[in-house]
């Protein structure tokens, strides 16, 4: 039976299948053996259960917590706890390791000019990783703040809609952002600034009906953890919060409340020629935020802008969309404070459609992830392999790191302190940065450094008299690192011998009589 199943499976070339599947044919019975489940089971056993559960919301809270990091620890086997690589990365575990040892600042390095200055980041992602470090590495927090992120956005959801549309939301939330999302296998902190925004639109449906203190103190936590992750994209949170306090303009008429939502399309034709192209290159980044299933939910969501609670979350997300596109570089991060009204408009377009096309859509995201986690899941198979080649915007499969990886290996085959030197190429990129260390550099077992020739270097290998010294290469296809070969100390220039002087003669001093 095995072997029937592997020749079966071990090709997706259709000719020389047994049955004449090829990988198309293969994807196409998988989703209507999917789809057709769905459907026979849906309004008869899923959707009553789904919606029973869905009211307990203590329940929904923690099952959806305890989801994204059951996933991510199954997958440890083939991916084990991530290796940081880019710069922000690296600033946010600096700060964890600053905080660890009860300081805010590090002390200069008496050789500073071989090192990078650490860049300016927030201080909120970086506290983060020091709680988690506390139990033996920072990768803990990063796990509990995204189960925390889907657990809020499903809590944030229950005040806009209803509990089970509250809880696929949370699902969704999961499946974008889970297990194969850049921000659960990276120590960037977009989680944090995530939980921040489900806590502030959370809040602001509840003080619209209830003017409790607790749904009060929920808003300011979320501005403050949003400030703490993402300071500049906070003003628009709190301008978004402020517009759902001011007095008249929730009893808006039709009219004027489709007015505002159009406010952002116009900014958008009015733009100068090249922001528009700049935010129109940059919307290609929207797919890391909604599974393409969900796009065509979107237009179905301007039926809901009939309410003002619905166009302050539209005119907010806009916004911050608006003013994450005029910086130089794109970040994923940028939106994450908004990633909370994704997930809403996606759910309110949802709502507004058919509900069985409704159920399709949910069915294709589902039928996504199942596709790509299994892929993961079983990582070293030879289907896996195959089809790994064709998987986009899932950071699983992103190798960048392996280079870092590949490094620290070799220096942790080696005994003793190590200080590595590193050598660019002329051709660099500048955020392709090698030159991190901890908090405590001298006490660390590696130490990177700049190479800056072999004169100037001999101040840093006197400095560090007991390392073994380290040459890297990082352009080099792979890094290429080798022993610091020092400078052989050259002999002094000789110089000419001076001749001996010449020995006097006895008779030389006689004078000579005259004839």
């Amino acid at each position: 039976m095995h072997s029937i199943f592997d020749r079966l499976f071990r090709t997706f070339a259709a000719q020389e299948n047994p049955i004449g599947f090829g990988a198309a044919d293969f994807l196409e019975l998988g989703l209507a053996m999917f789809l057709a489940a769905l459907a026979l089971g849906s309004r008869s056993w899923i959707e009553p259960r789904a919606a029973r559960f869905a009211k307990r919301t203590a329940w929904c809270m923690l099952a959806l917590a305890a989801l994204p990091i059951g996933l991510r620890l199954l997958l440890l086997a083939h991916h084990p706890a991530p290796s940081p690589d880019s710069n922000e990365e690296f600033a946010n575990l600096l700060i964890a390791d600053t905080l660890r040892h009860g300081r805010l600042h590090n002390p200069p390095h008496a050789l500073p000019q071989f090192f990078e200055p650490a860049p300016a980041y927030p201080i909120g992602p970086g506290a983060l990783l020091a709680i988690g470090g506390i139990s033996g590495s920072p990768w803990v927090a990063v796990l509990f703040s995204m189960g925390a992120f889907s657990a809020l956005c499903y809590w944030m959801l229950r005040g806009w809609t209803t509990p089970l549309w509250a809880l696929l939301g949370g699902v969704l939330a999961v499946i974008e952002f889970g297990p194969l999302s850049a921000w659960m296998i990276t120590y960037a902190g977009g989680a944090l600034a995530a939980c921040g925004g489900c806590l502030v639109f959370g809040a602001l449906p509840r003080i619209l009906e209830s003017r409790r203190w607790t749904n009060f103190t929920l808003l300011g936590l979320g501005l403050v953890l949003h400030a703490s992750a993402r300071p500049h994209e906070t003003i628009w949170v709190a301008i978004g919060a402020a517009l759902f306090f001011l007095p008249g303009v929730r009893r808006l008429s039709p009219k004027w409340t489709a007015a505002l939502a159009a406010i952002p399309l116009l900014v958008l034709v009015i733009l100068p020629h090249e922001e528009f192209l700049r935010v129109a290159y940059r919307l290609r980044y929207l797919r890391f935020y909604l599974l393409p299933p969900l796009y065509l939910a979107l237009p179905f969501f301007l039926l809901a802008v009939r309410e003002f609670r619905f166009v302050v979350a539209l005119l907010t997300l806009s916004a911050i969309l608006l003013g994450a596109s005029f910086r130089p570089a794109f970040e994923i991060n940028a939106l994450a404070g908004a990633v909370c009204l994704l997930v809403l408009l996606a759910i309110a377009g949802l709502r507004k459609m058919p509900r069985e096309a409704a159920w399709m859509i949910l069915a294709l995201c589902g039928a996504h992830f199942t596709l790509w986690y299994g892929v993961h899941v079983f990582d070293s198979s030879r289907v896996s392999r195959s089809l790994m080649a064709f998987e986009t915007w899932d950071t699983l499969n992103h190798d960048n790191p392996a280079r870092r990886i590949g490094v620290n290996r070799q220096l942790d085959a080696q005994q003793g302190k190590q200080l590595v030197l590193v050598h660019y190429a002329p051709i660099h990129r500048q955020d392709d940065e090698w030159v991190h260390n901890a908090a405590d550099m001298d006490a660390s077992r590696v130490v990177w450094a700049r190479d800056l020739g072999p004169d100037r270097d001999q101040a840093l290998l006197r400095y560090y008299p007991d390392r073994t010294p380290w040459l890297l290469e990082p352009d080099a296809q792979p890094p290429r690192l080798t022993p610091y070969r020092r400078p052989e100390p050259q002999a002094p220039a000789t110089q000419p011998t001076p001749p001996a002087p010449k020995k006097k003669s006895p008779f030389e001093d006689v004078p000579v009589l005259p004839q």
